[in-house]
């Protein structure tokens, strides 16, 4: 899946849409904002790049890696794509630049 070309567009803009709502919703004293929105301008700097770093690791989830599978061009891939990002953002985000 993680090689899937159909992943690509949709990932990237799951990744663009958290990096969005990061830099515009999240407040600055929320748990590991300044990370969050660094990786956040990162994003928008080059969202596809980010999409391609994200993809293996949205692909370990299991349950996402079945909806995709059955519904990815339904809402229910796509929300469960996006559900996905939003639970990895940490993890993406404290790693070091």
């Amino acid at each position: 899946m993680a090689q899937d070309p159909r992943l690509l567009p949709p990932l990237t803009a799951a990744v663009v849409e958290t990096a969005v709502n990061v830099l515009t919703s999240e407040a600055d004293d929320a748990e590991n904002h300044e990370n969050r929105a660094r990786l956040a301008r990162r994003v928008l700097m080059e969202p596809e790049v980010a999409a391609r770093r994200f993809a293996w690791a949205v692909t370990t989830d299991d349950e996402l890696v079945e909806s995709w599978s059955d519904d990815e061009d339904t809402g229910d891939g796509l929300d469960a794509l996006q559900s996905v990002v939003d639970v990895l953002w940490d993890a993406f985000a404290d790693l070091p630049a």
